[in-house]
């Protein structure tokens, strides 16, 4: 997907962009994103669906801008040790 190649300093950018314009967490703008009824609105002539959308242009449509959180990442391999437990 196209959020691994987001840095950690595109992410905090990103994060700190949503606060200072929308004054909304990143984790709620992302969600927002997601969802149809949100979408529709955003399409309208409010003054406040114009400035989300001018928020969007600027920083990355409406593409995902969080990196992934850890949860959601696959376990690092497994390494084998040569440590003796039976001490």
């Amino acid at each position: 997907s196209s959020s691994m190649m987001i840095s950690v300093e595109e992410e905090l950018y990103y994060r700190q962009a949503c606060m200072d314009w929308l004054n909304v967490p990143a984790e709620v703008v992302e969600e927002s994103k997601q969802c149809p009824s949100f979408r529709k609105w955003l399409e309208g002539n409010t003054d406040s669906a114009q400035h989300w959308r001018r928020f969007f242009s600027l920083h990355g449509g409406l593409a995902p801008m969080l990196r992934p959180i850890a949860g959601n990442l696959p376990p690092p391999p497994t390494t084998t040790t040569t440590s003796n437990h039976n001490n």
